[in-house]
């Protein structure tokens, strides 16, 4: 049995650079996927996305009017969440091998991720229940439909996302495998992201989660540009 987190690292598998960027490129393309998604919600719908603390008048108008741009969004929704998936899991092995952390803060990020992507993932796949005629003519049906997305998409997600960015990033604090700064930015938007569960008591809190994400999303694709730029896996494994 290995005798330090170092000789568990060297005994994991190592990892090309180019393995490296390729795995990193799926963050990169969650964070463009999830742009598109709110900029098919922009130019294809014919008024904004309704919040769920709208009208259900105004809820029931804009999916009846915009069932190819919900489609549509709930598709780039599931794209994100797989994308966001593979991410996750190459961040978490990459870390438990360039730390030689064998503690709970690799396996939180894990966790963290996981439940990101799966809430992602559920958002976008109510999209099409959401698009169906037969949910637009049950009001009750559809608003809670809508309330469910948002719950999915929004603090659920958020937090999720928060727990695997700050994880991560507590876990590189005082080592070189990141930059100080890009880990003290992924412990801002932890924790923007864990204040942001305020929203599921008092509404104006749900200001936070656009701010959460954006800060999320910065974290991600500075995370992946160092990640592939060099291989932490095969570092450690030459350690």
């Amino acid at each position: 049995m290995p005798s330090s987190g170092m000789e568990a690292a060297e005994m994991r598998p190592r990892m090309s650079t180019r393995q490296a960027r390729l795995w990193a490129t799926s963050g990169w393309l969650f964070v463009a996927l999830v742009i598109a998604s709110l900029v098919i919600n922009t130019a294809l719908a014919s008024a904004p996305y309704p919040s769920p603390f709208a009208p259900v008048e105004e809820i029931e108008r804009y999916f009846a009017a915009n069932s190819g741009a919900v489609r549509a969004s709930g598709f780039l929704g599931v794209l994100a969440a797989t994308s966001l998936l593979a991410f996750v899991a190459f961040v978490a092995s990459t870390l438990r091998a360039a730390t030689g952390d064998d503690g709970p803060l690799p396996s939180l990020a894990l966790g963290g991720g996981l439940l990101a992507s799966g809430s992602f993932l559920l958002s976008g796949l109510l999209g099409w229940v959401l698009a169906r005629a037969a949910t637009v003519e049950a009001p009750a049906v559809l608003r809670a439909l809508h309330e469910l997305t948002f719950l999915a998409g929004g603090p659920a997600h958020v937090l999720s996302l928060g727990v695997f960015v700050g994880a991560s990033s507590i876990a590189t604090l005082g080592r070189s495998q990141l930059p100080r700064w890009l880990s003290w930015l992924g412990v801002a938007a932890a924790s923007l992201s864990l204040l942001s569960a305020a929203a599921l008591l008092w509404t104006p809190a749900t200001a936070l989660l656009p701010l959460g994400r954006l800060l999320a999303a910065i974290w991600i694709i500075g995370i992946g540009i160092v990640l592939a730029r060099r291989s932490p896996v095969t570092e450690a494994g030459r350690a």
